[in-house]
């Protein structure tokens, strides 16, 4: 299951095993933490948020509702033209059916799938409405070359160098800067 904590921060719990994603460690994290509830005298509910107890009951309730097939659909992210080879700027019929069909965990973009900033958002919305379950929609960002979205002029997003590049400053703070730009950039358009 996956944990929404703080901004940028997921706790993914898989077979018994913990894995964290996010720009800060797990120390900083814990110290966030800390701060947070020191700050807050609001009760989970009182603040929007759900407790663990809470999620860890809603994802039991999804699951047991759920057939095989659509369990494993779940974990599939499967890209548009595999759901329908026509599908490349908007959900077609047949796609809705497939994504009906299967239930995929989500769906991947690619270059051929990006005309424009508002298309995006149209896409992903139609995309998000052919399921209960909300859907990974994803896409190869990680910049230099590998940048769909911010190597199209039309998605008007930052471009960065490839993350080697940055990974051989050894500037761990621009590094994250990169990571919550990018984020930050694609979230606006729906990928999550």
């Amino acid at each position: 299951k996956i944990i929404p904590h703080q901004k940028g921060i997921f706790h993914i719990h898989i077979n018994n095993d913990d894995f964290w994603t996010g720009c800060i460690s797990p120390e900083a994290r814990e110290e966030k933490k800390k701060e947070k509830s020191e700050e807050s005298t609001s009760t989970s509910k009182d603040s929007g948020e759900l407790d663990d107890i809470t999620l860890e009951g809603m994802v039991s309730d999804a699951l047991s509702s759920m057939t095989l097939k659509e369990k494993i659909g779940q974990m599939f992210i499967v890209c548009t033209d595999s759901l329908d080879f026509d599908a490349e700027t908007e959900v077609t019929k047949k796609m809705q059916q497939k994504l009906e069909e299967y239930k995929p965990g989500g769906v991947i973009f690619f270059s051929y799938n990006l005309k424009d900033r508002e298309q995006v958002k149209s896409m992903i919305a139609d995309i998000q409405k052919s399921n209960d379950i909300p859907l990974f929609i994803s896409v190869d960002e990680e910049g230099g070359s590998v940048a769909r979205i911010a190597n199209s002029k039309n998605m008007q997003t930052t471009k960065f160098p490839a993350m080697s590049e940055i990974g051989k400053s050894g500037d761990s703070k621009k590094a994250c800067e990169v990571g919550e730009t990018i984020g930050k950039e694609i979230r606006e358009l729906g990928f999550n």
